[in-house]
C-alpha cells in the first residue's frame, strides 16, 4: 500500500472515530434532566451527577474531542495553524452547536458559561495533543 493511500486510510479512521465521539456527546445531551421513572440507567446517572463534576467534564470530553480532531488533521502538520485552527473551530463550534441543542431537551439548558468551558476543554486538548506529538 503507498504512502498516500494509508494516510487516507488513516484520516478517513480517526475522522470516523472522532465522528462517533461527537455522537456520543450529542447522545449524553440528548439525555433529559430530571430523572424519570422508567429512565435507562445513563439517564439517571447523569441526572445525578453533580454540577460541579458536570463541568469538569465538558472540559474533558471537549478536550478530548479537540485531541481527536487534531489527530485526525495529522496530514496538515506542514501547516500547523491551519491544523489547530480547524481543530479547535470543529470542536468549539461543536460544542456551542450542542449547547444551543439542549435548549430543546427537556429539563436541560444551553449556556454561554458551558460554551465557555467546551472552549476551554478544546484548548486544552490541543495543548496536550501538540505536546503528547
Amino acid at each position: 500500500m503507498s504512502g498516500e493511500r494509508l494516510q487516507n486510510l488513516f484520516m478517513a479512521c480517526s475522522a470516523t472515530l472522532a465522528l462517533v465521539y461527537m455522537i456520543g456527546l450529542f447522545v449524553l445531551s440528548s439525555i433529559p434532566g430530571p430523572a424519570q421513572p422508567g429512565d435507562s440507567l445513563l439517564g439517571r446517572l447523569v441526572a445525578q451527577t453533580p454540577v460541579s463534576i458536570q463541568k469538569l467534564m465538558h472540559v474533558l470530553l471537549y478536550g478530548g474531542l479537540a485531541w481527536l480532531w487534531f489527530w485526525t488533521l495529522e496530514p496538515l502538520k506542514n501547516e500547523p495553524a491551519i491544523r489547530w485552527l480547524l481543530a479547535f473551530l470543529l470542536t468549539a463550534g461543536y460544542g456551542a452547536f450542542n449547547e444551543w441543542y439542549q435548549l430543546h431537551v427537556p429539563g436541560r439548558f444551553g449556556s454561554c458559561n458551558d460554551i465557555l468551558l467546551n472552549s476551554i476543554g478544546a484548548i486544552i486538548g490541543l495543548l496536550m495533543a501538540a505536546w503528547l506529538t
